[in-house]
């Protein structure tokens, strides 16, 4: 029952972040413009559970409304979608409820290593806190090297009910994606 209700809890808070309000706050990191300005392929993952704790209901949002708005997005911009195994980069999309900070989640250069779902050996990811502050972050990076080239991310509260609306949705996902560049003809 403490799941079930955590659960909805979960849900219902990031239904709340969802809604493009002026309260949220969005923002971008460049890691390396150099080699994401050779990436011409991409493709959408969202954190595995056994590495961000993460609410199955909003995993489950992340996957079926975000990361399609995700794939509108860098096809609008240019990139073309691929298999992950083929892919120049990957485009990794995940959201943390009791996040306010997104300064802690932000990529420090010191760190050696990327996966998708964040930098190695921190545990910037690693909140299971609820709240009602939300943080979302899209990583653009390449796997196979362990390299993070960009990070776009989205923190506040939204309004109730805006999961629903595809539209807000997009304007959300534009939002964070809005500082990447276009992919190089």
């Amino acid at each position: 029952m403490t799941s079930s209700r955590m659960a909805s809890t979960g849900l219902v808070l990031f239904t709340l972040f969802l809604g493009g309000c002026s309260s949220m706050k969005t923002g971008a990191q460049r890691v390396d413009e150099g080699a994401l300005a050779k990436a011409k392929t991409f493709a959408v993952v969202v954190a595995p559970q056994d590495k961000v704790p993460m609410d199955p209901a909003l995993r489950e949002f992340l996957g079926t409304r975000i990361a399609p708005a995700i794939v509108a997005a860098m096809t609008a911009k240019g990139y073309a979608e691929a298999p992950e195994e083929s892919a120049d980069v990957v485009v990794a999309t995940q959201a943390f409820i009791g996040v306010a900070d997104v300064g802690a989640i932000r990529w420090n250069p010191t760190v050696v290593g990327w996966y998708p779902w964040g930098p190695v050996s921190t545990g910037f990811y690693a909140s299971s806190s609820v709240g009602k502050e939300i943080s979302f972050v899209i990583d653009v990076g390449d796997l196979e090297a362990q390299k993070l080239f960009w990070r776009g991310w989205a923190a506040g509260a939204a309004e109730l009910g805006a999961q629903h609306d595809p539209k807000k949705v997009r304007r959300l996902v534009d939002a964070v994606l809005a500082d990447l560049p276009k992919a190089k003809s």
